[in-house]
């Protein structure tokens, strides 16, 4: 990482910042913290980004190389519910809920002449699979997701790879061919 003492203080902020945040021990227990995560993730997101776009306009035509991969994770996660029922009182209730959603990543890539390999990464939020995990589904929720190498500033050769689990691998593979 650049010196610290390099950078403008806003950028010294998100430094400080994203360490605090990054340590093992670190507890999101109050909102004012849960707020600053929020933002850090979202910078970190936008700056993903413009690093993959200014990759692209520095490849000056080579050719460029997107991966991208998805799996659905399950994730159980502690829930609070609460019902007015007309005529009595609030009735509160908690447990573990069970959601399934799509992590999808991309990573990209191009051969430069003098420093080899140049490779940016772009992350996503998961998607919830909320409505099924059937193949048309899943294809809709990673496309949402992924970004295509023209949208990012690619104007020459480029190979989109679509990297699947074993599940649903030839529905996946068929679908996105058409």
């Amino acid at each position: 990482m650049a010196d610290p003492t390099l950078l403008s203080p806003s950028a010294q902020s998100a430094v400080s910042t994203l360490q605090t945040l990054g340590r093992g021990s670190e507890s999101v227990t109050d909102d004012t913290k849960g707020d600053r995560v929020a933002r850090m993730c979202e910078a970190t997101k936008e700056v993903l980004l413009h690093g993959a776009r200014s990759m692209i306009a520095a490849s000056f035509g080579a050719p460029v190389l997107s991966t991208k991969s998805c799996d659905g994770t399950p994730v159980r996660a502690q829930h609070y519910g609460r019902v007015k029922v007309p005529g009595m009182k609030v009735q509160k209730t908690h447990g573990k809920e069970g959601r399934e959603v799509l992590v999808a990543n991309q990573f990209i890539r191009y051969r430069d002449a003098g420093e080899g390999w140049r490779t940016a990464a772009l992350l996503t939020e998961p998607v919830p699979l909320t409505l099924g995990k059937e193949v048309p589904l899943v294809l809709s929720a990673a496309h949402r997701t992924w970004a295509s190498l023209r949208s990012l500033g690619a104007a020459n050769c480029i190979v989109e790879h679509y990297c699947w689990d074993r599940a649903g691998v030839a529905a996946l593979e068929r679908q996105c061919r058409q």
